[in-house]
């Protein structure tokens, strides 16, 4: 048997055609709206030029966002390795613990960050990552700031700022699932 969860597939239909045609058995496509802890999405706009001058207004910005409640643990997304790596000097100096998840790491060392930021009691406040943990990455936070929504001169797709959106208030979840 075969069990597909997705949240954010546009294409299901054709994902349960394929199975049934791979299987050659009867595939049964349920649809929900229903998320157990509701997304609620704020916007916060930031002034900021361009290079080092936007990188500065942002990472300024996100810590705002971050002393307003110390207490949530937070994920954030960014769409450059240089603006990540500001990020977690601006995070560290704002007295948070934080880590950067990003392709450039070893899969044995983004593991090992994802459990830090997982575990219980939390050894990270803050993690900060591109993309890498956008789709399929169980890494839920009660909280996620999607740190702009260019990635160079391009939009952002809005299914990627979806999928970002979706680890927020999983945590409950995820912890419970993994104890299953």
């Amino acid at each position: 048997r075969i069990v597909g969860l997705f949240a954010t597939v546009p294409n299901a239909e054709d994902v349960a055609r394929w199975l049934a045609r791979l299987t050659e058995r009867p595939t049964v496509l349920l649809r929900s709206t229903y998320r157990p802890v509701p997304v609620r999405w704020h916007y916060e706009t930031f002034r900021g030029g361009r290079g080092d001058d936007r990188t500065r207004a942002l990472t300024e910005a996100t810590v705002e966002v971050l002393d307003r409640d110390r207490s949530q643990r937070t994920l954030i997304f960014v769409h450059a390795k240089a603006v990540g790596r500001a990020m977690v000097a601006a995070v560290r100096r704002a007295g948070y613990s934080t880590d950067f998840h990003n392709a450039d790491l070893s899969r044995k060392a983004r593991a090992a960050i994802e459990e830090k930021f997982l575990r219980q009691g939390g050894d990270l406040d803050v993690l900060i990552a591109t993309s890498t943990l956008a789709w399929g990455a169980n890494t839920p936070a009660r909280r996620v700031v999607i740190a702009d929504t260019r990635r160079g001169t391009d939009a952002v797709d809005p299914i990627d700022l979806i999928q970002m959106a979706g680890r927020a208030g999983r945590t409950a979840i995820a912890n419970a699932a993994r104890h299953l």
